[in-house]
């Protein structure tokens, strides 16, 4: 496929590509004699679908690390998670998770080695280009102090079958799922496990859900324990309806263990939205009488956690923002009678809450002391301001923020002139001004900033700004014109400039004609021009980021000049002996013009080198070359005569003398 382009335009828009697809270029210059050299270059066209946003890493260790995002818009597939260390391309590695998946934990790395990790979006027709990052593992692994159970225990009289059910997908890694097996002990040590007081079975899911051990399986707290701690890591995807209906089939069962008369509590721990329905399943546990809970974690949905927890959700369903922050939720359950205030924590800004306080006796709660509160708003980012403002770079400040976890900063060209997609860069909390590079010149930029504080992020503030030109030559001047060149001058362009190009066209006319100039130079000479004709020169300095705007000039051609001294002399009865000195430039040939001044036929001669022509009556002219300027041309005639000079460009000028006697 080819394009043409007529100059003076430098750009094209090339249609109808495949989208992800990268090109060979080819731009070859095309002259009256011939073509010129090409100039080579790649590009790749965009995906033409969005992909997801706001990247983050977290948690890493010597082994492995967290990768979150935002969805991708659209109706995503899933997303296709790849990562290798920096140095090594060739050790790729690739996890695929579900739609509603938005965090992955990679796991079996490196340590201390820095990690790029590209997240695509997977719809029906394609993938979305990647959303990259990039996270280094530690070199040595810092251990948690595992939960205690500060003595806090629950000696209800009460039979209880607990059936937990456990996320066991790649979003939760195997250094949270160590977290979490501390969250299930903490559990166990909190009740008065036995046979006939509390039962514990656990089943973990991810594509195909299993039971780890039934109901009766473990009839004494230390054993429970032994079990937990085993508890192995399965990974895969979070499909938590069908993990649902499998404890309502296999778990609840009598010849699982279940009690006929033992209260019935399912607990779900998860941190990510499931992939198929989880109502249906969550209707079926409740019209059987399990009373359920939904304990979400980081990036699990709450409004999904509210289907699958049995009503009021207030005392039912519980989200926490990190897995460290598990420990509270047992202490949720029980708060001690000792207990008068309390914190809570990891709620939503701006958003009005009914706090409810039940005194419990045994497994009787009173009515609830209700009050409502709403919480404060998140500060947007203040006194954003774009200063430094350059071809291809811009610096941004903002006032920093007193608990903000870190600062997001998006930006995207305005009707660019190339395709370009919204980019973002994220810092931590204590930078509050960064600098914006390889921009477009002279292009609008729409810049958004937002407050981060942990998963949550402020209200956006936005502000444009344009990119300055390329800066280009200064100062050009056009000097020594004749009637058939011109010097060109110009003050060098400032920067890493790779070449100069100067176009230049007559006035009235749309050919325009091109000169590429070495960066070092900084004037040409301009030839084989119109006389007495108005040109248009315009000078740009090429960059690798494209053109500079052009400095102009213009200048008129000196009109042809005509032979000087034009002597005639010693006549004769039949010649004349003509001279003259030669006409400026370089001319290829004179044209002498003869003939009588009272009337008769004009005669003409060219003039090329020594020629001998006859005029009449057998009478010859001698012509002269002007390479021996010093010897005469005879003309065998009187009367008048004219002599043309003929430049390179075929014009002519003359000057004519005539001659009224004879000789």
């Amino acid at each position: 496929m080819f394009g043409r382009v007529n100059a003076p335009a430098t750009s094209i828009v090339l249609k109808r590509l495949k989208p992800r697809t990268t090109y060979d270029l080819s731009v070859v210059p095309i002259y009256d004699f011939g073509q010129g050299k090409s100039r080579k270059a790649v590009g790749t066209t965009a995906s033409p679908f969005k992909p997801p946003r706001n990247l983050r890493t977290s948690d890493s260790t010597m082994s492995s690390f967290r990768v979150t995002w935002e969805p991708a818009p659209g109706r995503v597939k899933g997303y296709k998670v790849t990562f290798h260390p920096t140095e090594d391309d060739g050790s790729l590695g690739e996890l695929i998770v579900g739609p509603y998946d938005s965090t992955v934990v990679l796991e079996e790395l490196r340590a201390g080695t820095t990690y790029k990790v590209n997240v695509f979006g997977m719809f029906e027709g394609g993938e979305s280009n990647p959303l990259v990052g990039q996270e280094m593992t530690t070199l040595s692994d810092t251990t948690s102090e595992p939960f205690l159970s500060r003595g806090l225990e629950c000696k209800t009289r009460a039979e209880a079958d607990i059936v937990l059910l456990v996320d066991g997908s790649w979003s939760i890694g195997r250094p949270n799922f160590k977290t979490v097996r501390s969250f299930i002990s903490r559990i166990v040590e909190v009740f008065d496990i036995g046979p006939d007081k509390v039962q514990i079975g656990l089943a973990q899911y991810s594509g195909d859900p299993r039971t780890e051990w039934n109901l009766n399986a473990y009839r004494t707290k230390q054993a429970l324990l032994e079990a937990v701690a085993n508890l192995p890591y399965k990974g895969g995807n979070t499909l938590t309806g069908m993990a649902l209906d499998f404890i309502l089939k296999n778990n609840f069962k009598q010849e699982a263990g279940l009690r006929p008369r033992a209260r019935k509590i399912g607990v779900l721990i998860t941190d990510g939205k499931s992939q198929d329905d989880v109502v249906a399943p969550s209707r079926r546990l409740r019209d059987e009488g399990v009373e359920l809970y939904a304990i979400g974690i980081k990036n699990a949905d709450e409004n999904e956690l509210k289907q699958i927890a049995t009503d009021p959700d207030d005392i039912h369903a519980y989200n926490v923002a990190d897995f460290s922050y598990l420990a509270s939720i047992v202490d949720d359950f029980y708060v001690s009678r000792m207990e008068t205030t309390t914190v809570l924590k990891d709620l939503k800004p701006e958003t009005e809450y009914v706090v409810n306080v039940f005194s419990v006796v045994e497994d009787e709660s009173s009515e609830p002391l209700i009050g409502k509160e709403t919480t404060l708003p998140i500060s947007s980012v203040r006194n954003l301001n774009v200063y430094d403002i350059g071809s291809t770079s811009m610096r941004v400040r903002w006032e920093p923020l007193s608990g903000a976890t870190a600062y997001l900063l998006t930006y995207e060209a305005v009707n660019a002139t190339v395709p370009t997609t919204e980019k973002e860069m994220r810092v931590g909390p204590s930078v509050n001004e960064v600098q914006l590079v390889d921009l477009i010149p002279n292009t609008e930029y729409t810049l958004t900033a937002y407050v981060l504080f942990g998963d949550m992020s402020s209200d956006p503030l936005t502000t444009q700004e344009v990119t300055l030109p390329l800066p280009g030559p200064r100062g050009l001047t056009i000097q020594d014109v004749t009637h058939s060149s011109m010097n060109i001058l110009w003050d060098p362009a400032p920067g890493k400039v790779r070449k100069y190009i100067l176009r230049y066209k007559i006035a009235e006319e749309d050919d325009v004609k091109e000169v590429e100039i070495d960066r070092l130079k900084t004037s040409t000479t301009l030839s084989d021009l119109s006389s007495q004709t108005l040109y248009n020169v315009k000078v740009v300095a090429v960059y690798d980021e494209g053109e500079s705007l052009p400095i102009n000039a213009e200048a008129v051609t000196q009109p042809l000049t005509t032979v000087r001294n034009l002597l005639v002399y010693d006549p004769t009865t039949s010649t004349l002996n003509v001279r003259w000195d030669h006409a400026e430039g370089s001319p290829r040939q004179y044209k002498v013009f003869y003939g009588p001044t009272a009337g008769g036929a004009e005669e003409m001669v060219n003039i090329f080198g020594w020629i001998s022509l006859p005029v009449s009556d057998k009478l010859q002219l001698v012509v002269l070359m002007r390479e021996i300027p010093e010897l005469p041309l005879v003309c065998p005639c009187t009367g008048f005569f004219s002599v043309h000079s003929y430049l390179e460009n075929m014009q002519s000028t003359s000057m004519r003398v005539s001659h009224s006697h004879m000789y």
